[in-house]
């Protein structure tokens, strides 16, 4: 009955100047953030290894979601890749990394309105509410490591949260026909991390029993949705069933199922089957010194949130979260190995615990419904995890986070603009003229942002910066690059251009020669054998003469390689 932007302005204009300040701020706080995250694009190991290779390779090939063996030896295309899919459709558009950059402030974004809205339908007061999705927000492990690229567990965790919520309000606010989107939601999510399905199922199952009376009438949509689930996020569980043997490969095998890689089977360590092995080498410092204090005392208090109160919601919420970490215990590479050099991949596993982190953070605001003593002790929980959340964040320092007085400073100025905007009424004026011109003002930003992305990304001096730095300047001819053990996709170039492949494990040497005369070969120092098994690249260039040498790597070219 009404357009979109007069129910909006109006909407707004019901807003209290608390309200408003509140959107204001987290809005300008936001920008800051997004400002930051384009200004100082430090993009971490697994976006520039293998999440950003396949984004720039179906970018070039036009094969988006296809298998492409970025990082040789390892299956890395045939994890679930929906959020690559999504990236590589914003990064073809855009020909730049811009895409990349912003999407993870707007999946945190999700993260925040779908938790408001899913412990609104709930019926979580204001404050816990806000509390609550302030902790899940401000995780370190989400908003340091997970903003900066590609990187997969905070949409997945967005996903889930928004799959829950939809859930949750098809069922409290009696209206069925929500579970339709709630499907594709769970399916984006599942699509994107498989650390996402279990919780992901189950809010969905927990739906449709309380509405099982009400399905049949929903026949259409439900069906549209289901087709369209598994199209988004069942295809990549389908294929590996079919290629491999079992829709979990390569983290899950059988007995008729294609066999784990090397690698992998003896990094399969769970934290349950090396537990004192595992803390030992590691200790809780190491765990949860740097990110993730507070994610632990919100799954402990979560764990036993249920048996404070006599709640049934509130305790089934606390089995959930006992459930999510036993998941995380058994999961793989969670455990200390025998392996060597892959302790950093060991304790980043901490981040496969955030859908229990959320399941906690529900558990602990479900029994703040219990009464005002009840109330008041979720109150104090949040607010502590929280504080530790906050402090540990800005404890990492630049480029992980930037300064508190950054984010701070935009908060009081978006939450003040906002306020002062009650003294304008929209509820007369359509407010789209306002919004396309804000967005055509951000997209000129982005725009003017994307050529300088790669050489930005050089300045946070990370294990790939000299690198970039000798395709940037005498060897940026834009000739193919091959690379051994793994690619790094930011020698492509700000317009994703350039070619970067990486060297079968068993490549002969005559192809490794043809290569270096035709293009470029770079060769780390380091040979990751152990971890991604025999290579004959080392052999080949053995008597070969690099054409420049840096710290960690050997790039050879044209009359490098001896005459045959």
């Amino acid at each position: 009955a009404q357009p979109a932007g007069r129910r909006l302005a109006r909407w707004w204009d019901g807003r209290s100047r608390a309200e408003r300040f509140a959107a204001g701020a987290l809005s300008g706080a936001a920008l800051a953030w997004t400002v930051f995250l384009a200004r100082f694009p430090a993009f971490g190991w697994d976006g520039v290894v293998y999440h950003l290779p396949e984004v720039v390779r179906w970018v070039q090939e036009g094969t988006p979601g296809s298998i492409e063996d970025v990082l040789p030896g390892w299956p890395v295309g045939n994890y679930p890749l929906v959020n690559e899919v999504l990236l590589a459709w914003g990064a073809g558009i855009a020909r730049a990394y811009t895409p990349v950059i912003v999407w993870p402030t707007a999946t945190i974004a999700l993260l925040g309105v779908a938790g408001w809205t899913g412990l609104r339908a709930v019926g979580v007061g204001r404050t816990v509410r806000a509390l609550a999705v302030g902790v899940l927000c401000t995780l370190p492990v989400l908003s340091a490591s997970q903003l900066h690229g590609p990187n997969t567990d905070l949409p997945a965790l967005a996903w889930l949260v928004a799959t829950a919520a939809l859930a949750a309000a098809a069922v409290r606010r009696d209206e069925p026909a929500l579970l339709a989107p709630a499907l594709v939601a769970g399916a984006l999510a599942a699509g994107t991390k498989t650390t996402a399905l279990p919780l992901a199922a189950l809010a969905l199952g927990l739906a449709a029993f309380a509405l099982r009376d009400r399905l049949r009438s929903l026949v259409v949509p439900l069906a549209a949705a289901s087709a369209a689930a598994v199209a988004i996020g069942g295809t990549w569980y389908l294929r590996n069933l079919i290629d491999h043997g079992t829709p979990f490969w390569p983290f899950f095998t059988t007995a008729w199922s294609d066999p784990p890689p090397d690698a992998l089977s003896r990094m399969d360590v769970s934290f349950l089957e090396r537990p004192r092995a595992t803390l030992r080498e590691f200790g809780l410092d190491e765990w949860l010194g740097k990110t993730f204090a507070g994610g632990a005392l919100m799954l402990a208090c979560g764990a036993l949130a249920g048996l404070a109160v006599r709640s049934r919601a509130a305790l089934a919420a606390s089995a959930v979260t006992v459930v999510s970490l036993l998941l995380w215990a058994n999961a793989p590479v969670t455990g200390v190995s025998d392996l060597r050099g892959v302790d950093g991949a060991t304790i980043s596993t901490v981040r496969y615990l955030l859908p229990g982190v959320a399941a906690a953070a529900v558990a602990v605001a479900l029994a703040s419904r219990a009464g005002r003593r009840a109330r008041q002790a979720a109150v104090a929980v949040l607010v502590v995890v929280l504080g530790l959340n906050l402090w540990q964040l800005f404890d990492l320092g630049f480029p992980a986070a930037p300064s508190w007085r950054m984010p701070l400073g935009a908060a009081l100025i978006g939450g003040a603009l906002a306020a002062a905007s009650a003294w304008i009424p929209l509820r007369a004026r359509l407010p789209s003229p306002l919004l396309a011109a804000a967005t055509v003002v951000a997209a000129l930003g982005l725009g003017l942002a994307a050529p300088g992305v790669v050489e930005r990304h050089r300045r946070m001096n990370l294990f790939d910066a000299e690198l970039v730095r000798v395709f940037e300047g005498p060897a940026g001819d834009g000739r193919t690059i091959a690379m051994a053990p793994m690619t790094l996709a930011v020698l492509s170039g700000p317009d994703l251009e350039r070619r970067v492949d990486g060297i079968p494990r068993r490549e002969s040497c005559a192809r490794l020669r043809e290569r270096a005369e035709r293009g470029w070969v770079v060769v780390a120092g380091y040979t990751a054998e152990e971890l991604f098994g025999p290579t004959t690249v080392p052999a080949c260039v053995r008597t070969w003469r690099p054409r420049f040498a840096i710290p960690n790597y050997r790039i050879y070219g044209p009359g490098s390689a001896p005459a045959a």
